[in-house]
């Protein structure tokens, strides 16, 4: 039977896209309904419509995965970039479209190299755009060491990197399956609708209602607060088929029927309603166990009929029962292919499935797409790619109903016994490209409970997620490979294994919770009883271990454990031999020295770090920003001794170095610096516009910390350009919130600052007496907690007022 067209809703699509065309501005449309109303299809028979009109449009489309921990964050939106950046296919390709389709994707290649620099071999595989953009260009980005990409900056280069390539060409963006999106995705959707307001944009978002509506433990679903700010912004935009009245669904059934000739009655029409309640699904899958039942039949003239004596209470009224009885009336040989195909997913690949199966992989192929998609649509053939090992084709289940029924029907030593030769199967196939299956095969081993196996992919899983910055999803799985390795006999290796997880954690919570949250110190005080157990003082953890330990101290103000723990950092570096923690130990006595007010030591630590990274070569090309934060710390010294020329030459280095690297988080610690400096110069005019654009690229990359600091180092310009007209007392205490918030401590860094800059403000406006309450409480802070840098300051203020 087939699907035919709904007419009014594929109107509401057509009307949006002519809209988008014609005004050159965003279209967003979401179709919504219950499993099986005809989402998908609905959008396809759009896309069939507008494929005459789409000469300077491109179509992309993706799904979103079925929940998983294993799940990598912006799946469906990395594969629309992926379709973006697919190069001609030579053999399928006929000659008039090759010309234009490789001018596409050379175009969009170079638009998201310059415009998302970032993303590349993290967000987007780097081998997608050699040959557009050149194999050197590309290998120098390469040259560049893995790292972390902030939320922030993943989503403002996504969209500009997509607004750049709509300034060419009109886009149609598709998502299906909008109830398994992951937060990440949620966030990037929802700054696609907001950046890409005036571009030629079409966004199609498809979900079922009934999963956004659930709400499990007290937590709406994800997608809630994005379509609650749509409705109220745009208005009506949704394409609801759930809503679609009893008369059109009644017309909907009747068109599908009579999609053949037939002569079905109108008794049997009715029951088929009331059985169905005119769900195209429900529709589809019954007439196809009724008609392999004998209950309507075709006679040689091709028209259908219904039996007579059909007995409608014999016949299941849900759609799980229906699936049931249709699976159970197929060949033994497809159920078998359909039952090892669920193992791998909502969504599976074939070759994967010939190998599992020990069957020719052209045998598989014909037999799903043309007996189980074609004949019985159960299946339907997704995405074909080209990898090392040959072609990847994938397949999707017509319905999420079908896999979940099949999987459950397999004992539960079957699906471990499959599981674990899929996994096998997905090492061997991706074996030169391991990231992009490492979830997959992680997964597939926890189901088979081979733990220790599941562990080396969930590291690997995991550090993917982590250089996306998606420190939640990374630490649930953490915690997972933490707890199997936990069950496992303990050797050197499974302590080793404990020691990187536990560190890997320890950033995930200082990222989710703040540095001053009492669990995330407590974690790195296990991290470090892991280190001294397995006496490893020589690797990378333990630079984040200690490094974390002191950062800690510091951001509670602790400043005398602060300079007990550089002490000890050093001499673990000294000892072993360490020279990335001793360099990383020389900055950190740097900053210690500072805030305790020792600025001579200052000076020299953060000289020798200079030198020493200079000998070491860690000065080489682009600006470290431990260089930066070295050269601001001796500026502040210098400036505070009244070395004004050689705090001025460090000025303008770091004004340079600045403009050198374009780095969002080198650029917010190059303008604190800036601004640092300029506020102890009452220098108010450079410091506004100084303060202003450090709080415009904090907020803009969420740099919570640094937008704080912009925001009381804009406050104190504000009052000396007198601007009245902004509540500047407002702004300044704002600013300092922000850095409590964001670190999880006060007092915190920064503290004295906000002291001097709130305590001239109020004794400027005269209010003597909430002056003399406020400074006296930041002088004993500064006080309590060893901060001298700026008490002496801090007095002479206080002593100002008095005369």
């Amino acid at each position: 039977m087939q699907f035919v067209q709904r007419e009014k809703e594929k109107k509401k699509l057509l009307d949006a896209y002519q809209a988008m065309r014609q005004s050159g501005r965003q279209q967003l449309r979401f179709v919504i309904g219950e499993a099986g109303t005809g989402k998908t299809v609905l959008i396809n028979q759009f896309l069939d419509e507008i494929s005459a009109t789409t000469d300077q449009t491109l179509i992309v489309s993706s799904s979103c995965n079925v929940q998983s921990d294993y799940n990598i964050p912006y799946q469906p939106f990395k594969e629309l970039l992926k379709q973006l950046l697919k190069d001609v296919d030579e053999e399928d390709s006929k000659d008039s479209e090759k010309e234009k389709f490789k001018e596409v994707f050379r175009f969009c290649a170079r638009t998201v190299f310059e415009h998302a620099p970032d993303l590349l071999g993290n967000f987007i595989p780097g081998a997608s755009i050699i040959s557009a953009i050149g194999q050197n260009l590309f290998q120098e980005k390469e040259k560049e060491p893995a790292r972390s990409i902030d939320e922030s900056k993943i989503l403002v280069q996504y969209v500009d990197a997509v607004r750049s390539i709509a300034e060419k060409y009109r886009l149609v963006l598709i998502v299906d399956n909008l109830q398994w999106i992951d937060p990440s995705s949620v966030n990037l959707l929802y700054q696609l609708v907001i950046g890409l307001k005036n571009s030629p944009v079409m966004i199609i978002g498809s979900y079922r209602s009934t999963d956004i509506d659930i709400i499990v433990g007290g937590e709406k679903h994800l997608l809630n607060k994005l379509i609650t700010e749509v409705k109220i912004s745009l208005g009506n935009v949704f394409v609801d088929l759930d809503k679609v009245s009893e008369a059109d669904r009644r017309e909907l059934m009747n068109r599908m029927l009579d999609s053949n000739r037939n002569i079905l009655d109108g008794y049997f029409r009715n029951k088929l309603f009331e059985r169905t309640n005119g769900n195209p699904l429900f529709i589809n899958e019954l007439m196809n166990l009724l008609i392999e039942k004998g209950m309507v039949v075709s006679k040689n003239d091709g028209v259908w009929s219904n039996n007579a004596n059909l007995d409608w209470d014999s016949y299941p009224v849900r759609i799980e029962g229906i699936i049931q009885e249709r699976i159970g009336r197929l060949e033994d040989s497809l159920v078998e292919v359909l039952s090892y195909a669920s193992v791998q997913g909502y969504t599976f690949i074939a070759q994967v499935l010939s190998k599992t199966m020990d069957m020719p992989e052209r045998s598989i192929l014909m037999t799903l797409s043309k007996t189980l998609q074609k004949q019985h649509h159960l299946v339907t053939e997704d995405d074909c790619i080209r990898c090392s090992q040959g072609i990847v084709s994938k397949f999707n289940f017509s319905s999420y109903i079908f896999q979940q029924y099949l999987y459950q029907e397999l004992s539960q030593t079957q699906r471990m016994m499959l599981h674990s030769d899929i996994a096998r199967i997905l090492e061997d196939y991706f074996k030169d490209n391991i990231e992009e299956a490492a979830g997959d095969i992680a997964r597939h081993y926890e189901m088979s409970e081979e733990y220790d196996k599941a562990v080396k992919y969930i590291r690997i899983t995991v550090d993917s997620m982590m250089r996306l910055s998606a420190y939640g999803k990374a630490a649930t799985l953490i915690k997972k490979a933490l707890g199997f390795l936990k069950d496992m006999p303990q050797s050197s290796e499974t302590r080793r294994e404990t020691l990187y997880f536990t560190v890997r954690l320890c950033i995930c919570y200082r990222d989710i919770k703040g540095w001053g949250d009492p669990e995330v110190e407590w974690l790195y005080d296990q991290a470090w009883n892991l280190c001294v157990e397995k006496q490893d003082f020589e690797n990378i953890d333990i630079v984040i271990v200690l490094f974390g330990k002191w950062t800690i101290y510091l951001v509670k103000l602790d400043l005398d454990q602060c300079l007990q723990q550089v002490q000890k950092n050093l001499e673990i570096a000294d000892k072993y031999g360490n020279r990335m923690l001793h360099l990383n130990s020389l900055i950190s006595a740097a900053n210690t020295y500072f805030w305790l007010g020792d600025l001579e030591k200052t000076c020299e630590y953060g000289e020798l770090f200079l030198s020493e990274a200079a000998m070491d070569g860690a000065g080489d090309g682009a600006p470290t920003l431990d260089s930066l934060f070295a050269n601001m710390f001796l500026m502040l010294a210098e400036q505070l001794q009244g070395k004004k020329e050689e705090a001025e030459l460090r000025y303008h280095q770091i004004q340079g170095d600045k403009a050198k690297n374009k780095d969002a988080f080198y650029q917010v610690v190059a303008g604190q610096a800036l601004c640092w400096y300029n506020w102890g110069e009452e220098n108010w005019d450079t410091l506004y516009e100084q303060a202003n654009e450090l709080m415009q690229t904090a907020e803009k990359y969420n740099f919570c910390f640094y937008h704080g600091i912009g925001k009381v180092f804009y406050g104190a310009a504000l009052y000396e350009k007198c601007d009245n007209e902004v509540d500047v007392e407002k702004v300044i205490k704002d600013g300092y919130l922000i850095l409590t918030e964001s670190s999880k401590s006060s007092p915190t860094a920064m503290h004295s600052i906000y002291g001097l800059i709130l305590g001239e403000f109020y004794r400027k406006c005269g209010n003597r007496k909430l002056f003399e309450t406020f400074i006296d409480a930041v002088i004993q802070t500064a006080e309590a907690h060893n901060e001298r840098v700026y008490l002496e300051k801090l007095h002479k203020l206080k002593e100002v007022n008095h005369d």
